[in-house]
């Protein structure tokens, strides 16, 4: 067992002794009143590291306390709290939506104005919400200063919603994905587009240069012909009209003459005897001339070269009418008609 230490402090009475008996009665005051203090500061401290320890066991479950310089969220906060301005087309953001949802829904566009730290509506950092837009028409955000997302206001399309934050200077909304909106089916239109940012399906009636492919016979169905056709009513096909007779170009002549590639009729009207002379070089296979002679004079056809069929040359009277065709190396007769 340890000596207590030995103490060189004179006998508190001898010290006072010589002085005058009022000054010793102060003396003696202060001296109890020490005593009485420094007994009492160990019961003191004692119930106070009780009452704190009460205190922190109590708090703990209403603080979320991580570092000092965090701000502690205590229990009665906004947080979760649900703010309905469906059906309003002008709102304004409060302290207490601090940490709320906010519900938007109109039929027509919804302004809100999203207050900062100079609104004078006493908004604190840090600051954040939800706000969800139910309505078919468009919310618009727009801070009092500052900007949102780097722009001077945010549009909140229908069925969307954000998680709005601010710093102090500027908001920051971070969009949920979009839900896929309900589209009901139009007749006779498709599918042709997709908003990611509304999740609204767009539908158009396709155009013909939309369809691929080659339409069997029933498909076509029956309509209006195009030029030069028309629908069978019976088989829905497309059918080509009747071409049109035949037109041929007369040639009239009044004097010998050379036949053309171009000539088909070739009329000779002359008194006199007249030649027609039927080309043997580049002439195609199948070329066809009709020589008819009106005049009183004998028209005498022949081949510029070679016989027509076993004949050196064939002579026509007044009024008849003779055709004649090339098979690749020698004229022949086609036909003959009689004088009239």
């Amino acid at each position: 067992m340890s000596t207590p230490p030995i103490s060189f402090r004179f006998p508190f009475e001898s010290q006072i002794a010589n002085l005058p008996p009022e000054v010793q009665m102060v003396h003696r005051n202060t001296w109890n009143a020490i005593t009485d203090l420094q007994t009492a500061i160990p019961l003191l401290k004692g119930q106070i590291d009780t009452n704190k320890t009460a205190i922190t066991a109590a708090a703990a479950p209403t603080a979320n306390t991580t570092t000092s310089s965090q701000t502690v969220i205590v229990s009665g906060s906004t947080i979760g709290l649900v703010n309905n301005q469906v059906g309003v087309t002008s709102y304004s953001t409060l302290p207490s939506d601090n940490g709320a949802f906010i519900l938007l829904g109109d039929s027509s566009p919804i302004a809100v104005t999203l207050n900062g730290l100079g609104s004078g509506e006493g908004i604190v950092l840090p600051f954040f919400c939800w706000i969800l837009n139910f309505g078919t028409a468009t919310a618009t955000l727009t801070p009092d200063s500052g900007d949102i997302n780097n722009a001077a206001n945010y549009s909140l399309e229908s069925n969307n919603g954000i998680v709005l934050s601010y710093d102090g200077v500027n908001f920051w909304a971070e969009p949920t994905s979009p839900e896929p909106q309900n589209t009901p089916a139009i007749a006779h239109k498709w599918l042709n587009s997709y908003d990611s940012a509304t999740g609204a399906f767009g539908q158009t009636q396709p155009a013909f240069t939309d369809i691929s492919g080659v339409a069997a016979t029933d498909q076509i169905g029956t309509g209006t012909p195009s030029a030069g056709e028309y629908v069978d009513g019976g088989t829905g096909a497309w059918t080509a009209l009747p071409s049109s007779p035949t037109v041929l170009n007369v040639n009239i002549q009044t004097a010998n003459y050379a036949a053309l590639s171009t000539d088909q009729i070739i009329q000779m009207n002359a008194a006199g005897a007249t030649t027609v002379t039927l080309p043997t070089t580049s002439v195609t296979t199948g070329q066809v001339y009709y020589v008819k002679n009106v005049g009183a004079g004998t028209c005498t056809v022949l081949g510029a070269t070679g016989n027509i069929d076993s004949h050196a040359s064939i002579a026509i009277t007044q009024w008849q009418t003779y055709g004649f065709y090339w098979d690749g190396s020698i004229w022949h007769q086609l036909s003959q008609s009689l004088s009239v």
